[in-house]
Protein backbone atom coordinates (compact mmCIF):
# COMPACT_ATOMS: atom_id res chain seq x y z
CA UNK A 1 0.00 0.00 0.00
CA UNK A 2 1.63 3.54 -1.36
CA UNK A 3 0.65 6.09 1.20
CA UNK A 4 1.87 9.52 0.19
CA UNK A 5 0.72 13.16 0.78
CA UNK A 6 0.33 15.44 -2.30
CA UNK A 7 1.04 19.54 -1.32
CA UNK A 8 0.43 21.72 -4.44
CA UNK A 9 3.46 24.75 -4.96
CA UNK A 10 3.51 27.61 -6.57
CA UNK A 11 5.94 28.12 -9.13
CA UNK A 12 7.72 31.19 -7.74
CA UNK A 13 7.92 28.79 -4.29
CA UNK A 14 9.86 26.47 -6.04
CA UNK A 15 13.62 27.38 -5.46
CA UNK A 16 12.93 28.08 -1.65
CA UNK A 17 10.96 24.36 -1.74
CA UNK A 18 14.33 22.84 -2.74
CA UNK A 19 16.26 24.37 -0.32
CA UNK A 20 14.53 24.45 2.45
CA UNK A 21 16.17 24.12 5.32
CA UNK A 22 13.85 21.57 6.83
CA UNK A 23 14.65 19.16 3.51
CA UNK A 24 18.52 19.73 4.16
CA UNK A 25 17.79 18.48 8.23
CA UNK A 26 16.45 15.92 7.38
CA UNK A 27 17.84 14.34 4.21
CA UNK A 28 20.98 12.06 4.47
CA UNK A 29 21.99 13.18 0.78
CA UNK A 30 21.29 16.17 -1.94
CA UNK A 31 18.41 16.33 -3.56
CA UNK A 32 19.02 13.55 -6.80
CA UNK A 33 17.32 15.63 -9.89
CA UNK A 34 16.30 13.57 -12.92
CA UNK A 35 13.51 13.79 -15.80
CA UNK A 36 10.68 11.06 -15.62
CA UNK A 37 8.55 10.49 -18.73
CA UNK A 38 5.24 8.60 -17.90
CA UNK A 39 2.36 6.89 -20.46
CA UNK A 40 -0.83 6.45 -19.00
CA UNK A 41 -2.44 3.47 -20.77
CA UNK A 42 -6.37 2.30 -20.97
CA UNK A 43 -8.91 1.19 -23.18
CA UNK A 44 -11.13 3.14 -25.63
CA UNK A 45 -13.61 3.01 -23.12
CA UNK A 46 -11.62 3.67 -20.28
CA UNK A 47 -12.25 0.33 -18.53
CA UNK A 48 -8.96 0.56 -16.14
CA UNK A 49 -10.91 4.30 -15.07
CA UNK A 50 -14.29 3.05 -14.64
CA UNK A 51 -12.36 0.70 -11.70
CA UNK A 52 -10.52 3.44 -10.61
CA UNK A 53 -7.44 2.05 -11.83
CA UNK A 54 -4.54 3.63 -13.28
CA UNK A 55 -1.45 1.76 -15.74
CA UNK A 56 1.55 3.51 -16.05
CA UNK A 57 4.76 2.87 -18.10
CA UNK A 58 7.80 4.56 -17.10
CA UNK A 59 11.33 5.29 -19.29
CA UNK A 60 14.46 5.32 -17.39
CA UNK A 61 17.41 5.17 -20.12
CA UNK A 62 16.57 2.47 -21.73
CA UNK A 63 14.66 0.63 -18.98
CA UNK A 64 10.79 0.22 -18.70
CA UNK A 65 8.38 -0.30 -15.48
CA UNK A 66 5.18 -0.32 -15.48
CA UNK A 67 2.88 0.45 -12.70
CA UNK A 68 -0.66 -0.30 -11.75
CA UNK A 69 -2.35 1.26 -9.35
CA UNK A 70 -6.12 0.79 -7.67
CA UNK A 71 -8.18 2.71 -5.63
CA UNK A 72 -8.80 6.70 -5.37
CA UNK A 73 -8.59 7.14 -1.27
CA UNK A 74 -7.62 10.57 -0.63
CA UNK A 75 -7.88 11.84 3.39
CA UNK A 76 -7.00 15.17 4.26
CA UNK A 77 -3.96 14.75 1.59
CA UNK A 78 -3.56 11.41 2.40
CA UNK A 79 -3.08 9.33 -0.81
CA UNK A 80 -3.57 5.40 -0.45
CA UNK A 81 -3.71 3.06 -3.14
CA UNK A 82 -2.38 -0.37 -4.14
CA UNK A 83 0.35 -0.42 -6.10
CA UNK A 84 1.98 -2.89 -8.03
CA UNK A 85 4.96 -2.54 -10.19
CA UNK A 86 7.10 -4.71 -12.67
CA UNK A 87 10.07 -3.86 -15.20
CA UNK A 88 8.69 -5.05 -18.84
CA UNK A 89 10.75 -5.70 -22.14
CA UNK A 90 9.56 -2.75 -24.62
CA UNK A 91 7.72 0.38 -24.65
CA UNK A 92 4.35 -1.88 -24.02
CA UNK A 93 2.50 -2.82 -21.11
CA UNK A 94 2.47 -6.59 -19.97
CA UNK A 95 -1.25 -7.74 -18.89
CA UNK A 96 0.39 -11.06 -18.30
CA UNK A 97 2.76 -9.60 -15.76
CA UNK A 98 0.29 -7.92 -14.27
CA UNK A 99 -2.28 -10.58 -13.48
CA UNK A 100 0.70 -12.23 -11.56
CA UNK A 101 1.40 -9.25 -9.44
CA UNK A 102 -1.89 -7.73 -9.06
CA UNK A 103 -4.07 -9.25 -6.41
CA UNK A 104 -7.19 -7.08 -7.74
CA UNK A 105 -10.50 -8.57 -6.96
CA UNK A 106 -13.74 -8.00 -8.32
CA UNK A 107 -14.30 -5.86 -11.51
CA UNK A 108 -10.77 -5.43 -11.57
CA UNK A 109 -8.92 -8.72 -11.41
CA UNK A 110 -11.73 -9.53 -14.38
CA UNK A 111 -11.07 -6.82 -16.58
CA UNK A 112 -7.11 -8.38 -15.58
CA UNK A 113 -8.36 -11.72 -17.02
CA UNK A 114 -10.04 -10.35 -20.21
CA UNK A 115 -8.61 -11.86 -23.27
CA UNK A 116 -8.30 -8.44 -25.45
CA UNK A 117 -7.42 -6.13 -22.66
CA UNK A 118 -3.64 -6.50 -24.21
CA UNK A 119 -4.60 -5.49 -27.46
CA UNK A 120 -7.01 -2.99 -26.72
CA UNK A 121 -4.76 -0.96 -24.17
CA UNK A 122 -3.40 2.27 -26.41
CA UNK A 123 -1.36 5.62 -24.87
CA UNK A 124 -3.79 8.04 -23.43
CA UNK A 125 -1.65 10.92 -22.40
CA UNK A 126 1.92 11.39 -20.58
CA UNK A 127 3.89 13.21 -17.98
CA UNK A 128 7.16 14.86 -18.60
CA UNK A 129 8.30 15.66 -15.16
CA UNK A 130 12.01 16.91 -13.63
CA UNK A 131 11.96 15.21 -10.65
CA UNK A 132 14.43 16.19 -7.22
CA UNK A 133 14.42 13.38 -4.74
CA UNK A 134 15.22 13.62 -1.21
CA UNK A 135 15.54 10.80 0.91
CA UNK A 136 14.59 12.01 4.77
CA UNK A 137 15.57 10.30 8.33
CA UNK A 138 13.00 11.47 10.59
CA UNK A 139 14.18 12.28 14.72
CA UNK A 140 12.36 9.06 15.55
CA UNK A 141 13.21 6.76 12.65
CA UNK A 142 10.53 7.60 10.51
CA UNK A 143 11.78 7.24 6.43
CA UNK A 144 10.02 9.48 3.91
CA UNK A 145 10.72 10.40 0.46
CA UNK A 146 10.34 13.95 -0.60
CA UNK A 147 10.11 14.26 -4.30
CA UNK A 148 9.50 17.95 -5.56
CA UNK A 149 8.32 17.15 -9.07
CA UNK A 150 8.25 20.52 -12.05
CA UNK A 151 6.48 19.76 -15.45
CA UNK A 152 3.44 19.18 -17.40
CA UNK A 153 0.98 16.94 -18.13
CA UNK A 154 0.09 16.17 -21.89
CA UNK A 155 -3.26 14.59 -23.69
CA UNK A 156 -4.59 15.37 -27.01
CA UNK A 157 -2.51 18.68 -27.63
CA UNK A 158 -3.71 20.09 -24.46
CA UNK A 159 -0.92 20.67 -21.53
CA UNK A 160 -1.98 21.38 -17.87
CA UNK A 161 1.42 22.58 -15.35
CA UNK A 162 2.50 20.05 -12.80
CA UNK A 163 4.82 22.06 -9.82
CA UNK A 164 3.93 20.13 -6.44
CA UNK A 165 5.22 18.00 -3.70
CA UNK A 166 4.89 14.43 -2.77
CA UNK A 167 5.78 13.07 0.74
CA UNK A 168 6.32 9.34 0.48
CA UNK A 169 6.21 7.63 3.95
CA UNK A 170 8.39 4.20 3.07
CA UNK A 171 8.53 2.96 6.72
CA UNK A 172 7.03 4.42 10.26
CA UNK A 173 4.34 5.81 11.52
CA UNK A 174 1.56 7.83 9.34
CA UNK A 175 1.65 10.80 12.11
CA UNK A 176 5.27 11.79 11.81
CA UNK A 177 4.38 12.05 7.70
CA UNK A 178 1.59 14.92 8.70
CA UNK A 179 4.10 16.61 11.17
CA UNK A 180 6.69 16.39 8.17
CA UNK A 181 4.01 17.94 5.91
CA UNK A 182 2.72 20.56 8.52
CA UNK A 183 6.00 21.58 8.94
CA UNK A 184 6.91 22.27 5.39
CA UNK A 185 3.91 23.98 4.87
CA UNK A 186 4.74 26.47 7.81
CA UNK A 187 8.06 27.33 5.51
CA UNK A 188 6.02 27.59 1.89
CA UNK A 189 2.69 28.26 1.41
CA UNK A 190 1.30 24.77 -0.14
CA UNK A 191 -1.90 23.98 -0.84
CA UNK A 192 -3.77 20.41 -0.50
CA UNK A 193 -3.24 17.95 -4.02
CA UNK A 194 -6.48 16.21 -4.12
CA UNK A 195 -5.96 15.05 -7.68
CA UNK A 196 -3.42 12.34 -8.62
CA UNK A 197 -1.18 13.28 -12.16
CA UNK A 198 -3.55 10.40 -13.24
CA UNK A 199 -6.34 12.05 -12.45
CA UNK A 200 -5.51 15.60 -13.60
CA UNK A 201 -4.52 13.56 -17.30
CA UNK A 202 -8.22 11.73 -17.53
CA UNK A 203 -9.74 15.45 -17.00
CA UNK A 204 -7.92 16.94 -19.80
CA UNK A 205 -9.19 14.26 -21.97
CA UNK A 206 -12.92 13.97 -20.64
CA UNK A 207 -13.89 17.20 -18.82
CA UNK A 208 -16.88 16.75 -16.89
CA UNK A 209 -18.84 18.98 -14.96
CA UNK A 210 -18.30 19.29 -11.17
CA UNK A 211 -21.09 16.96 -9.68
CA UNK A 212 -21.04 18.30 -5.69
CA UNK A 213 -20.61 15.60 -3.22
CA UNK A 214 -23.48 14.79 -0.67
CA UNK A 215 -23.83 13.19 2.36
CA UNK A 216 -23.43 9.12 2.12
CA UNK A 217 -24.09 6.65 4.51
CA UNK A 218 -21.67 4.90 6.89
CA UNK A 219 -21.44 1.31 7.05
CA UNK A 220 -20.88 0.48 10.78
CA UNK A 221 -21.13 -3.08 12.64
CA UNK A 222 -22.42 -3.83 15.61
CA UNK A 223 -19.13 -5.76 16.39
CA UNK A 224 -17.16 -2.27 16.37
CA UNK A 225 -15.60 -0.33 19.33
CA UNK A 226 -16.82 3.58 19.53
CA UNK A 227 -13.41 4.24 19.03
CA UNK A 228 -13.57 2.62 15.75
CA UNK A 229 -17.23 3.62 14.89
CA UNK A 230 -16.66 7.17 15.35
CA UNK A 231 -13.07 7.13 13.33
CA UNK A 232 -15.01 5.86 10.70
CA UNK A 233 -17.87 8.64 11.47
CA UNK A 234 -15.78 11.21 11.07
CA UNK A 235 -13.94 10.40 8.03
CA UNK A 236 -16.72 9.69 5.90
CA UNK A 237 -17.58 13.48 7.02
CA UNK A 238 -14.13 14.59 6.10
CA UNK A 239 -14.77 12.71 2.59
CA UNK A 240 -17.52 14.99 2.17
CA UNK A 241 -16.00 18.15 2.90
CA UNK A 242 -12.76 17.10 0.46
CA UNK A 243 -15.25 16.06 -2.07
CA UNK A 244 -16.66 19.35 -2.43
CA UNK A 245 -13.54 21.43 -2.48
CA UNK A 246 -12.98 21.69 -5.71
CA UNK A 247 -16.19 22.93 -6.51
CA UNK A 248 -16.44 25.11 -4.18
CA UNK A 249 -12.74 26.68 -5.25
CA UNK A 250 -14.78 27.03 -8.28
CA UNK A 251 -17.45 29.04 -6.86
CA UNK A 252 -20.24 25.94 -7.34
CA UNK A 253 -23.22 26.83 -4.96
CA UNK A 254 -24.26 23.60 -4.37
CA UNK A 255 -20.60 22.74 -3.72
CA UNK A 256 -20.28 25.38 -1.06
CA UNK A 257 -23.78 23.97 0.94
CA UNK A 258 -22.40 20.50 0.47
CA UNK A 259 -19.29 21.02 1.99
CA UNK A 260 -21.06 23.18 4.79
CA UNK A 261 -23.03 20.17 5.31
CA UNK A 262 -20.24 17.91 5.86
CA UNK A 263 -18.62 20.20 8.22
CA UNK A 264 -21.52 20.08 10.03
CA UNK A 265 -22.07 16.66 10.23
CA UNK A 266 -18.69 16.50 11.49
CA UNK A 267 -18.87 18.88 14.78
CA UNK A 268 -22.26 17.16 15.41
CA UNK A 269 -20.32 13.95 15.30
CA UNK A 270 -17.83 15.36 17.78
CA UNK A 271 -20.68 16.34 19.52
CA UNK A 272 -21.39 13.00 20.33
CA UNK A 273 -18.31 11.79 21.72
CA UNK A 274 -17.49 15.12 23.64
CA UNK A 275 -17.35 13.51 26.96
CA UNK A 276 -14.84 10.85 25.82
CA UNK A 277 -12.74 12.53 22.98
CA UNK A 278 -11.78 16.31 23.14
CA UNK A 279 -11.01 18.38 20.31
CA UNK A 280 -7.73 20.24 20.70
CA UNK A 281 -8.35 24.03 21.15
CA UNK A 282 -6.14 25.09 17.97
CA UNK A 283 -8.19 22.74 15.39
CA UNK A 284 -11.90 23.99 17.00
CA UNK A 285 -10.38 27.33 15.94
CA UNK A 286 -9.85 26.37 12.98
CA UNK A 287 -12.88 24.70 12.14
CA UNK A 288 -15.00 27.86 13.27
CA UNK A 289 -13.01 29.64 11.08
CA UNK A 290 -13.65 28.15 7.89
CA UNK A 291 -17.13 27.19 9.25
CA UNK A 292 -17.32 30.95 9.44
CA UNK A 293 -16.91 31.38 5.98
CA UNK A 294 -19.00 28.97 4.27
CA UNK A 295 -21.52 30.05 6.55
CA UNK A 296 -21.23 33.17 5.25
CA UNK A 297 -21.17 32.46 1.56
CA UNK A 298 -24.10 30.04 1.88
CA UNK A 299 -26.11 32.68 3.83
CA UNK A 300 -26.11 35.21 0.99
CA UNK A 301 -26.81 32.34 -1.69
CA UNK A 302 -30.05 31.60 -0.11
CA UNK A 303 -30.81 34.72 0.20
CA UNK A 304 -29.95 36.18 -3.31
CA UNK A 305 -30.97 32.56 -5.00
CA UNK A 306 -34.17 30.74 -3.01
CA UNK A 307 -35.50 33.36 -0.45
CA UNK A 308 -35.39 36.63 -2.74
CA UNK A 309 -35.56 34.29 -6.59
CA UNK A 310 -39.00 32.71 -5.61
CA UNK A 311 -40.55 36.31 -4.30
CA UNK A 312 -39.05 37.69 -7.56
CA UNK A 313 -40.96 34.80 -9.39
CA UNK A 314 -44.15 35.10 -7.62
CA UNK A 315 -43.79 39.28 -8.33
CA UNK A 316 -41.87 39.84 -11.09
CA UNK A 317 -42.80 43.24 -11.99
CA UNK A 318 -42.23 44.61 -8.24
CA UNK A 319 -39.14 47.19 -8.37
CA UNK A 320 -38.12 46.98 -5.20
CA UNK A 321 -37.81 43.18 -4.98
CA UNK A 322 -35.81 43.35 -8.20
CA UNK A 323 -33.30 46.23 -7.18
CA UNK A 324 -33.18 44.40 -3.57
CA UNK A 325 -32.30 41.27 -5.09
CA UNK A 326 -29.48 42.71 -7.57
CA UNK A 327 -27.77 43.81 -4.51
CA UNK A 328 -28.37 40.90 -2.28
CA UNK A 329 -26.40 38.81 -5.78
CA UNK A 330 -23.68 41.06 -5.85
CA UNK A 331 -22.97 40.27 -2.08
CA UNK A 332 -23.78 36.63 -2.49
CA UNK A 333 -20.47 36.73 -5.62
CA UNK A 334 -17.71 38.18 -3.06
CA UNK A 335 -18.64 35.78 -0.09
CA UNK A 336 -18.36 33.13 -2.29
CA UNK A 337 -15.11 34.36 -4.02
CA UNK A 338 -13.74 34.48 -0.11
CA UNK A 339 -15.05 31.02 0.55
CA UNK A 340 -13.18 29.92 -2.54
CA UNK A 341 -10.01 31.80 -1.77
CA UNK A 342 -10.48 30.03 1.76
CA UNK A 343 -10.58 26.74 0.14
CA UNK A 344 -7.38 27.33 -2.00
CA UNK A 345 -5.21 28.95 0.87
CA UNK A 346 -2.31 27.25 2.52
CA UNK A 347 -4.24 27.79 5.83
CA UNK A 348 -7.47 25.59 4.46
CA UNK A 349 -4.37 22.73 3.67
CA UNK A 350 -3.23 22.95 6.96
CA UNK A 351 -6.80 22.63 8.87
CA UNK A 352 -7.45 18.85 6.75
CA UNK A 353 -3.61 17.87 7.35
CA UNK A 354 -4.01 18.58 11.08
CA UNK A 355 -7.87 17.25 11.17
CA UNK A 356 -6.81 13.75 9.53
CA UNK A 357 -3.74 13.13 11.70
CA UNK A 358 -5.57 14.27 14.90
CA UNK A 359 -8.44 11.76 13.30
CA UNK A 360 -5.40 8.72 12.09
CA UNK A 361 -3.56 9.32 14.97
CA UNK A 362 -5.95 8.90 18.09
CA UNK A 363 -3.96 11.09 20.37
CA UNK A 364 -7.43 11.61 22.51
CA UNK A 365 -6.44 8.85 24.38
CA UNK A 366 -3.23 10.49 25.80
CA UNK A 367 -3.57 11.09 29.42
CA UNK A 368 -7.42 9.87 30.01
CA UNK A 369 -8.51 8.16 32.97
CA UNK A 370 -9.03 4.31 32.18
CA UNK A 371 -12.82 4.99 32.59
CA UNK A 372 -12.41 7.36 29.51
CA UNK A 373 -10.48 4.36 27.29
CA UNK A 374 -13.30 1.81 28.81
CA UNK A 375 -15.92 3.69 27.42
CA UNK A 376 -13.86 4.24 23.57
CA UNK A 377 -13.77 0.83 23.54
CA UNK A 378 -16.91 -0.50 24.27
CA UNK A 379 -19.54 -1.55 21.75
CA UNK A 380 -21.04 1.21 19.53
CA UNK A 381 -24.70 -0.31 19.97
CA UNK A 382 -24.59 0.20 22.98
CA UNK A 383 -23.51 4.04 22.94
CA UNK A 384 -25.61 4.88 19.68
CA UNK A 385 -29.24 3.47 21.59
CA UNK A 386 -28.24 6.00 24.48
CA UNK A 387 -27.13 8.86 22.54
CA UNK A 388 -29.52 8.32 20.23
CA UNK A 389 -31.91 8.72 23.15
CA UNK A 390 -30.69 11.27 24.75
CA UNK A 391 -30.41 13.13 21.71
CA UNK A 392 -34.42 12.73 21.10
CA UNK A 393 -35.37 13.62 24.64
CA UNK A 394 -33.45 16.89 24.42
CA UNK A 395 -35.79 17.44 21.20
CA UNK A 396 -38.58 16.57 22.81
CA UNK A 397 -37.79 18.83 26.21
CA UNK A 398 -37.39 21.88 23.49
CA UNK A 399 -39.90 21.31 21.18
CA UNK A 400 -42.81 21.25 24.52
CA UNK A 401 -42.01 24.95 24.53
CA UNK A 402 -42.69 25.89 21.06
CA UNK A 403 -46.34 27.81 21.71
CA UNK A 404 -45.65 31.03 21.69
CA UNK A 405 -41.46 30.50 21.70
CA UNK A 406 -39.56 33.41 21.38
CA UNK A 407 -37.48 33.06 18.26
CA UNK A 408 -34.45 31.94 19.87
CA UNK A 409 -35.97 29.39 21.45
CA UNK A 410 -37.23 27.99 18.38
CA UNK A 411 -33.73 28.24 16.84
CA UNK A 412 -32.81 25.41 19.77
CA UNK A 413 -35.36 23.11 18.87
CA UNK A 414 -34.15 23.72 15.26
CA UNK A 415 -30.79 22.90 16.32
CA UNK A 416 -31.95 20.00 18.40
CA UNK A 417 -33.52 18.34 15.79
CA UNK A 418 -30.25 18.60 13.02
CA UNK A 419 -28.58 17.12 15.67
CA UNK A 420 -31.36 14.22 15.82
CA UNK A 421 -31.19 13.46 12.72
CA UNK A 422 -27.24 13.54 11.94
CA UNK A 423 -26.96 11.18 15.11
CA UNK A 424 -29.49 9.14 13.53
CA UNK A 425 -27.88 8.80 10.32
CA UNK A 426 -24.94 8.54 11.70
CA UNK A 427 -26.33 5.03 13.47
CA UNK A 428 -28.58 3.89 10.68
CA UNK A 429 -26.92 0.93 9.84
CA UNK A 430 -27.20 -0.45 13.43
CA UNK A 431 -30.84 -0.26 13.50
CA UNK A 432 -33.51 -2.07 11.38
CA UNK A 433 -33.67 -0.24 8.22
CA UNK A 434 -37.62 0.41 8.16
CA UNK A 435 -37.63 1.93 11.59
CA UNK A 436 -34.38 4.31 10.90
CA UNK A 437 -36.64 5.29 7.46
CA UNK A 438 -39.55 6.06 9.08
CA UNK A 439 -37.93 7.92 11.95
CA UNK A 440 -35.44 9.95 9.64
CA UNK A 441 -38.11 10.94 7.13
CA UNK A 442 -41.09 12.78 10.09
CA UNK A 443 -37.74 14.28 11.50
CA UNK A 444 -36.94 15.80 7.29
CA UNK A 445 -40.21 17.19 7.34
CA UNK A 446 -40.22 19.22 10.53
CA UNK A 447 -36.35 20.08 9.61
CA UNK A 448 -37.36 21.39 5.75
CA UNK A 449 -39.94 23.53 7.77
CA UNK A 450 -37.79 24.49 10.87
CA UNK A 451 -35.45 25.70 7.71
CA UNK A 452 -37.86 27.43 6.29
CA UNK A 453 -38.02 29.88 9.24
CA UNK A 454 -34.96 30.00 9.78
CA UNK A 455 -33.92 31.63 6.19
CA UNK A 456 -36.49 34.45 6.56
CA UNK A 457 -34.62 34.84 10.20
CA UNK A 458 -31.56 35.43 8.58
CA UNK A 459 -32.75 36.99 5.26
CA UNK A 460 -33.91 39.94 8.04
CA UNK A 461 -30.66 40.42 9.10
CA UNK A 462 -28.89 40.09 5.96
CA UNK A 463 -31.26 43.13 4.45
CA UNK A 464 -30.69 45.51 7.38
CA UNK A 465 -27.08 44.76 7.11
CA UNK A 466 -27.87 45.74 3.05
CA UNK A 467 -29.60 48.89 4.13
CA UNK A 468 -26.19 49.58 6.55
CA UNK A 469 -24.09 49.00 3.17
CA UNK A 470 -26.28 50.60 0.58
CA UNK A 471 -28.29 53.04 2.02
CA UNK A 472 -30.67 54.30 -0.91
CA UNK A 473 -32.01 50.85 -0.49
CA UNK A 474 -33.70 51.56 2.31
CA UNK A 475 -37.31 51.63 1.15
CA UNK A 476 -36.95 49.10 -0.95
CA UNK A 477 -35.42 46.56 1.60
CA UNK A 478 -38.19 47.69 4.46
CA UNK A 479 -40.69 46.50 1.86
CA UNK A 480 -38.98 43.31 1.28
CA UNK A 481 -38.66 42.89 5.23
CA UNK A 482 -42.06 43.63 5.43
CA UNK A 483 -43.23 41.03 2.58
CA UNK A 484 -41.25 38.12 4.23
CA UNK A 485 -42.58 39.01 7.97
CA UNK A 486 -45.82 38.08 6.63
CA UNK A 487 -44.60 34.96 5.53
CA UNK A 488 -42.85 33.78 8.34
CA UNK A 489 -46.06 34.14 10.44
CA UNK A 490 -47.53 31.33 8.08
CA UNK A 491 -43.92 29.28 8.78
CA UNK A 492 -43.91 29.10 12.20
CA UNK A 493 -47.76 27.47 12.00
CA UNK A 494 -46.24 24.88 9.56
CA UNK A 495 -43.64 24.65 12.34
CA UNK A 496 -46.17 23.46 14.68
CA UNK A 497 -48.15 20.94 12.04
CA UNK A 498 -44.63 19.36 11.17
CA UNK A 499 -44.11 19.25 15.40
CA UNK A 500 -47.35 17.85 15.80
CA UNK A 501 -46.54 15.19 13.84
CA UNK A 502 -43.48 14.13 14.37
CA UNK A 503 -43.15 14.28 18.29
CA UNK A 504 -45.24 9.97 18.21
CA UNK A 505 -42.40 9.18 16.51
CA UNK A 506 -40.47 5.81 17.91
CA UNK A 507 -37.00 5.98 17.83
CA UNK A 508 -35.20 3.26 16.00
CA UNK A 509 -33.91 0.54 18.41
Amino acid sequence: MENEIKLLARHEDLDALLHSPLLQKYAIAPGLEHLIVDTYYDTPGFDLRAQHASLRLRKTGEDYLQTLKLGNGVDGGLHSREEFESPVRGARPSVGLLRKIARGKGAVRSLLHSPNLQRQLYPIFSTRVSRTVFLLHLPHGDVVECAVDQGEINANGATVPICEVELELKSGELARLFDLALELAEEVPLALGEQSKGDRGYALLEPQLFVPCKATSVALTKKMTVEHAFTDIMGNCITQVEANAPGVANCDIEALHQMRVGFRRLRAALALVKELIELPPDLRAEMEWLADELGAARDWDVLAHTTLGELAQAHPVEPHIAQVTQAALGESEQTRRMAAAAVASPRYARLMLLLTQWRLGSSWRHNVPARTLSRLDGSIRSFARKALASSHKRLLKRGALLDGAVPEATHEVRIAAKKTRYASEFFSSLFPKAEVRSFVKRLSGLQEDFGKLNDAAVADKLLATLQERQPSLGGSADYVRGFLARGAEGGQASVKKSWRKFSPARLPH
